[in-house]
């Protein structure tokens, strides 16, 4: 239990101290990347629903036991150092509150500059079509997703 909070913290530290660096790959985005392929892949033809269900389960059970799988083996060895250190950098990853929130601030200076401004900003942290959105629309996005998060 202790270790457990320990990797809490220290991932929590991070993200406060470091937030996202825009240069290291986040895994966010490429979990997001892999539900982008198997939505053109698969959201076609007859059973949408089924295929796109599918595809969540198969692609968040799969990380979890690949990333259980890991996490257990370096765990149960003389790794188990190197577990509690990628389960902090893990939560750090997961967090992601810092870059959030700043990204949140961005919008709303995008939006003091111009509305099209404000619509590509909001895009970096929405999965909508934000071409249409107004300025009131986009401000309640980016609080949305905040809030989600």
């Amino acid at each position: 239990m202790v270790a457990l909070s320990f990797t809490l913290i220290i991932g929590w530290i991070a993200d406060k101290l470091f937030g996202d660096p825009s240069w290291l790959p986040h895994p966010v985005v490429g979990f997001g990347k892999m539900i982008a392929w198997g939505e053109r892949r698969y959201n076609k033809g007859t059973h949408l629903v089924l295929k796109g269900a599918l595809l969540s389960i198969v692609l968040v059970v799969g990380i979890y036991v690949l990333t259980s799988f890991v996490l257990l083996h370096l765990f149960g060895h003389s790794l188990q150092m190197v577990s509690w250190i990628l389960s902090a950098i893990l939560i750090y990853y997961c967090l992601a509150g810092t870059t959030l929130i700043n990204e949140v601030e961005m919008v709303f200076k995008a939006l003091d500059h111009s509305l099209e401004e404000g619509r590509k900003q909001v895009a970096r942290i929405v999965g909508r079509d934000t071409s249409q959105l107004s300025d009131q629309e986009i401000r309640k996005a980016a609080l949305e997703t905040l809030a989600e998060n």
